[in-house]
């Protein structure tokens, strides 16, 4: 994948520790690009900045201007951008909303980050918590076995699909599966070919659209 394809993320966090965290686990997926990181909003919409996220990963409590404020602002400096709130506090799904988010997603739930960011990135827009426990079911699962037999892929590619769907990166699938890192990638491109898509971000849509 060429800089030019993967998604630019940016990181707005004033703890440097947690920032470092998300910066380390999100540009371990393909995918994503870093290219900036602040402390507050402020600094973001004040500054020369000329990078042009694709996504925001906002904290809600900032000093300054608060996250939840944050959101409305940081589109008028980058439009188009998409913004998914990333923070401690539950339950403030509709008020995010209504405030401009494109998703939300609670710290204690990390794990489910990567997907939420393809889903937004995607044009979805994703407002409950728990993403893996809301998608995988058993019934779901099966389902989504079945399309990827239909579409002849070997159940090994099948144990990758759904592992990179989940937002794994390649080494940490590998690691699931005890494979290498190339070995993963070599089932990844033939799962791509297979199902005619050209990224993991449109596997994941596309397998997101047979688990609903």
């Amino acid at each position: 994948m060429t800089t030019e394809e993967k998604y630019k993320f940016i990181v707005i966090d004033d703890h440097p520790f947690t920032r470092d965290g998300i910066i380390g686990y999100v540009t371990a997926h393909e995918e994503f690009e870093f290219i900036g990181e602040f402390g507050d909003t402020r600094s973001v919409i004040n500054s020369t900045f000329a990078g042009r996220p694709d996504i925001i990963i906002l904290d809600l409590n900032l000093p300054g201007i608060d996250g939840a404020k944050s959101c409305g602002l940081l589109k008028q400096k980058f439009q188009k951008c998409k913004v998914v709130a990333f923070t401690q506090y539950e339950g403030m799904e509709k008020e995010l909303e209504k405030l401009g988010f494109d998703g939300y997603i609670i710290k204690s739930e990390k794990d489910s980050l990567v997907p939420v960011l393809l889903a937004v990135l995607n044009g979805e827009k994703y407002f409950k918590t728990s993403a893996k426990k809301n998608v995988h079911t058993s019934e779901k699962l099966n389902k989504l076995d079945d399309y990827l037999k239909f579409k002849e892929l070997t159940s090994r590619e099948i144990e990758v699909a759904e592992l990179l769907a989940e937002g794994f990166s390649n080494r940490e699938t590998g690691e699931k599966l005890t494979i290498s890192e190339s070995t993963v990638e070599t089932h990844r491109k033939h799962i791509l070919e297979k199902l005619g898509v050209k990224s993991k971000s449109e596997l994941f849509a596309l397998l997101k659209k047979h688990l609903e």
